[in-house]
């Protein structure tokens, strides 16, 4: 089930902050990993994981997309 899949993948991605592919691009720091046709970005700082967004693949992101989402 893709709910549990995403779920496993986050605890994955806490385990290990450094995966995924780099998308300092969209935001300083941020790393993409793929779970099916979903992509998971993630941002660690401080010491933790924050799971910024996880959505389709195939949606057409840039920057302004996670302008709302760091304060």
């Amino acid at each position: 089930m893709l709910q549990q899949e995403l779920e496993a993948q986050f605890h994955f991605v806490a385990r290990n902050p450094r995966i995924g592919s780099d998308s300092s691009h969209l935001l300083k720091g941020m790393r993409r990993t793929n779970v099916r046709d979903y992509a998971i970005y993630h941002w660690p700082i401080a010491g933790r994981i924050i799971i910024m967004r996880a959505i389709h693949g195939a949606r057409d992101i840039d920057a302004t997309f996670f302008d709302d989402s760091v304060e």
